[in-house]
């Protein structure tokens, strides 16, 4: 009996909306896989109790400035990954691993499994979560699947659920299957359609059983299980079956399984001799300095964007992406 209500505690998180009701030092509110609270040794200094001091209450966004204050880099790009309620919404009790925020059985399971995973691991947990952020973006994959895979993990992609849960639309069940909810990680993973081509890619993809109910997670998984070249066939698949789901919704036949693995060993041939041709190319001597993103005057906004071509298909991609002052991501353009 103690042992469950240990897991129903450790499954309980808060929701975050306006941030008065929680305490940023006590309280659990970071999204999982954390499980966890801030770490208490931030708190040595620390002049601020509730979370709601960490929102600018005029932007209705994070305050950078105060996060990078008070919690190491890692730990702020977990924080923005928050929404914030626009409304003034009250924070909520939430049951984590579940569509609706509710207890079941599947949940107590499912965090059963993780927390034993993560016995003894809590602080390499988030030292690999911020590890799988950073190497994203050094995949050797065109710029559009790296846009792609941090939409993904940070659930912004248009699915049938966060479309609902925006009122766009009022169905929330997958198009392909109709047997779930359309979550990013339904889509992508688990889904039947999704299942079908993974089952065609390389050997060690076809091996992998990966649990978790946010794509952060499974992202996460496949970051620490695979080698580098198969991360980045495991990128571009996941891609083009977003590609491929987004086809059959606007009336497209479903695309078969061969087909988009195909595809994806076309494309990385293609990138690696394009890379191949930049490397052996000869180019002037021309000194250069890493350089880092300067935000622009208060007021303000900037906007940021790149180019790429390829010339044996006579292709060419641009991408795009504007903060604010604050560095505040509000329009990403590809």
């Amino acid at each position: 009996m103690q042992a469950s209500l240990k897991l129903l505690r450790a499954g309980l998180s808060w929701r975050i909306g306006n941030g008065l009701q929680v305490k940023i030092w006590e309280d659990k509110w970071l999204p999982r896989p954390h499980f966890l609270v801030p770490p208490s040794n931030l708190n040595d200094t620390a002049t601020v109790t509730w979370v709601s001091e960490l929102i600018n209450r005029v932007l209705r966004c994070w305050d950078e400035s105060l996060l990078t204050k008070w919690f190491p880099q890692s730990m702020v790009d977990i924080i923005k990954t928050i929404p914030i309620s626009l409304g003034q919404r009250g924070d909520r009790m939430i049951r984590e691993g579940t569509n609706n925020g509710i207890f079941t059985v599947k949940s107590a399971y499912n965090l059963h499994r993780e927390l034993l995973a993560n016995e003894g691991g809590g602080s390499s947990m988030v030292q690999t979560q911020s590890d799988s952020w950073k190497d994203m973006w050094k995949l050797q994959v065109p710029n559009s699947v790296r846009m792609f895979l941090w939409r993904a993990c940070n659930d912004s992609l248009p699915t049938f659920k966060n479309l609902q849960k925006r009122k766009i639309t009022e169905d929330k069940m997958c198009p392909i299957c109709h047997l779930e909810e359309e979550s990013v990680t339904h889509v992508l993973w688990s889904c039947g359609a999704a299942q079908d081509v993974w089952c065609q890619a390389s050997r060690q993809l076809q091996k992998l059983s990966l649990d978790g109910t946010h794509f952060e997670s499974i992202w996460g998984q496949l970051y620490r299980k695979l080698p580098k070249p198969t991360l980045e066939e495991a990128g571009m698949l996941l891609r083009l079956i977003w590609s491929r789901r987004n086809d059959y919704v606007h009336g497209k036949e479903l695309r078969h399984p061969k087909e988009i693995i195909n595809k994806v060993h076309e494309d990385l041939q293609c990138l690696k001799e394009n890379n191949s041709n930049v490397l052996t190319a000869t180019l002037p001597a021309c000194p250069q300095s890493p350089q880092r993103w300067k935000k622009p005057p208060e007021g303000r906004y900037k906007m940021n964007w790149d180019a790429a071509f390829n010339t044996s298909k006579n292709l060419i991609g641009i991408g795009a992406i504007i903060r604010d002052y604050n560095g505040l991501v509000l329009v990403i353009l590809y």
